[in-house]
């Protein structure tokens, strides 16, 4: 019947999206297309990937929140992260884990705004727009940590031996490191 055709093809297309989710095998090269595309959209620069694959069964570093009642007992609560993962594995049986640490540099930017003034962009939105964009990607991924700090490259002095204002040649760039683990089956 054609209802059981269009139950058949959208349950097809589910899957799918569900084998784009948690793929069969790390696709590690798509991991790095997909990091360096998604920075260069917001205005970074990729400068080191290093991708490494967590021991079996390494369920992301489970974390147990340990409290302690009134009497002294002690109890571990399972992390909001743990008890996703634990519903994956039911769901899709023991998931393995990559490691993705990602340094991204960022230079100083300018862009003009509605009155034509030329504004410094702020490398934290962009940052922000990064991370909301990792979070949206089809790939299910969780943030582990983020650090990050100033770098500040000398310049060349080129410019002021041709005539330049006689300002520093540095150019300064605030640097993002990132810690994801990403899933697959």
């Amino acid at each position: 019947s054609a209802e059981y055709e269009n139950i058949k093809e959208e349950r097809s297309l589910d899957l799918e999206s569900l084998k784009k989710i948690l793929p069969n095998n790390p696709q590690v090269a798509e991991l790095f297309v997909m990091s360096d595309k998604l920075a260069a959209e917001r205005g970074f620069e990729l400068s080191a990937i290093t991708i490494s694959e967590n021991i079996e069964n390494d369920r992301a570093v489970e974390q147990a929140a340990v409290t302690a009642d009134e009497e002294g007992d002690v109890a571990y609560e399972k992390s909001n992260e743990e008890k996703a993962i634990e519903e994956l594995v039911e769901v899709y049986g023991d998931l393995k884990s990559l490691t993705i640490h990602l340094t991204l540099n960022r230079y100083t930017q300018f862009e003009e705004d509605k009155n034509g003034d030329m504004v410094e962009t702020s490398p934290y939105e962009s940052f922000k727009g990064y991370l909301s964009d990792l979070e949206s990607n089809l790939r299910l991924i969780d943030i582990k940590s983020v650090t990050f700090g100033a770098l500040v490259e000398p310049g060349s002095d080129e410019d002021e031996e041709e005539g330049g204002l006689g300002e520093s040649a540095e150019e300064e760039s605030i640097t993002f490191s990132l810690d994801i683990i990403t899933y697959y089956r």
